[in-house]
Formats: C-alpha cells, sequence, structure tokens
C-alpha cells in the first residue's frame, strides 16, 4: 500500500471548522506565528482546518510587550471544532489569571513543539530554529519515549545533515 500507515489519517476526518482564538491582555501584540493560518482580524475568514485522526495540532506565537504591565494581564484561549462524530460544535475556554504564567510554566508540550517548529525550519530552509541542526538531532535522540511524530522527525533529521 503506497501510504501504509497514513491511510486511515487521509481518509478518517475527525472534526473541521477548527479555530483557535487567544485574547491577549491590552499591551501585548501578536509578532510572530507558526503554524496553520493566523489572523489579528476577528472578522476575517480564514480557511477551514481539518483534523484527521491522530492529528494534533502544533504551533508557536511570538508577542511583542508594549506594556510591561501587560504581563500581569488575564488572557484566554477559546478552542472551537465540530466532531464529525456528533455533528455538533464545541467549545473549550481557558482562562489565564496572568499571561506571564505563560512564560514561567509553557506546558509539558512546549519543549515537542519547539523540535517540530525548529525541524520544520531546518526542513523548508527559514531562518529563526532555536538550536543547531545537531543540538536537534542530540535532543531528538535523548528522548525516551518519542511519539510517532517525533520518531519519524529523528529520521528525517538525519537526512539534513
Amino acid at each position: 500500500m503506497i501510504f501504509g500507515d497514513y491511510f486511515s489519517k487521509l481518509v478518517e476526518v475527525s472534526a473541521d471548522q477548527v479555530a483557535i482564538e487567544m485574547m491577549l491582555p491590552e499591551g501585548l501584540a501578536l509578532e510572530g506565528f507558526s503554524g496553520e493560518e493566523v489572523s489579528v482580524d476577528p472578522e476575517q475568514r480564514l480557511q477551514n482546518i481539518i483534523l484527521a485522526a491522530g492529528d494534533d495540532m502544533t504551533f508557536t506565537a511570538r508577542f511583542v510587550v508594549h506594556d510591561e504591565a501587560a504581563l500581569d494581564g488575564a488572557a484566554s484561549l477559546k478552542v472551537t471544532l465540530r466532531p464529525l462524530s456528533s455533528g455538533e460544535e464545541q467549545i473549550i475556554e481557558i482562562e489565564i489569571d496572568k499571561f506571564s504564567d505563560l512564560i514561567a510554566d509553557p506546558g509539558v508540550l512546549f519543549e515537542r513543539t519547539q523540535l517540530v517548529s525548529d525541524f520544520a525550519k531546518y526542513a523548508t530552509g527559514h531562518n529563526g530554529a532555536t538550536r543547531t541542526l545537531e543540538e536537534l538531532e542530540a535532543d531528538l535522540e535523548a528522548l525516551d519515549n518519542p511519539d510517532w511524530g517525533l520518531a519519524e522527525i529523528e529520521g528525517y533529521v538525519s537526512q539534513l545533515q
């Protein structure tokens, strides 16, 4: 079979109409984004995001601080999606008391996201990776039990060298 283990991901859509909205405290602004499409205009329609079985969404965002006090301000994250199993829109909302909490403790998936982002930058020839290609390879090799995505990236990194 041409697609191997990926066949189910090609034919089984799990959710569509996926949208992620982050409300920032006054004094912060989005400076850069890596992931699906992004807009700072709530009226701008973006391309529909579709998730297949086993997909995850990986993105990073950089913010510029216009007012240091904004780091103590509240933020919120809202994820909207429509699982095809039910067809009913689901909304998940997360309140962040202080934006600076995201900096102090970015979460368990942050390092994974950085690994994926750095690989994408090397694979596409873009600048801005947070580590050298050799460091990326060493960090991937050092993982105890990488998920299938990171294991696949590890194989590709050795080909980039």
